[in-house]
């Protein structure tokens, strides 16, 4: 069962507001230098599909590039295969075969890896597992049920930050 509230609606309106200040699109890209594309590349790694469809869904119609993984191993096969890294991860903590707080730790340990911004989405609430995603190197931690809304305006404040 997915653990999206159901504020999640694709909107027309490429502006996002976060703490009183807003973030078009357009602010948002921008060219980036190594790559030469304009819009933010990413990741989505997460075992439940419908849950992976909505953050898709959601992020695609705010102007993202959005690849996905079905878990840890598919998500690392694919940063080690892609000829371009992604701009952001979006990374759940529980997936079978090798978890989220692993994944966390090989990409805090690569070099080449290590300044990918990721953000844990999960349904894990506990303190000890909040510490364990920060200080693994995970920029933000959201609990599930996830607001849309919340999650834009986390991943735009965090672009904001970037440029």
């Amino acid at each position: 069962m997915a653990h999206f509230s159901r504020s999640l609606r694709v909107v027309e309106d490429n502006t996002h507001k976060f703490a009183g200040r807003s973030l078009s699109s357009q602010q948002r890209r921008g060219v980036r230098p190594s790559t030469g594309r304009t819009e933010p590349r990413v990741l989505v790694v997460d075992d439940d599909p419908l849950l992976r469809k909505l953050v898709v869904s959601r992020l695609t119609a705010d102007g993202f590039e959005v690849v996905q993984a079905r878990g840890g191993v598919e998500a690392l096969e694919y940063l080690d295969d892609a000829a371009e890294q992604p701009d952001l991860i979006l990374l759940d903590a529980g997936m079978p075969e090798l978890d989220g707080f692993e994944v966390l730790r090989q990409l805090s340990s690569d070099p080449k890896r290590s300044s990918i911004p990721v953000i844990m989405l999960t349904a894990r609430r506990g303190r000890a597992d909040v510490v364990a995603g920060l200080s693994n190197g995970a920029r933000d931690y959201l609990t599930k049920p996830i607001m849309a809304d919340d999650l834009m305006a986390r991943v735009n404040w965090l672009f904001g930050n970037l440029a």
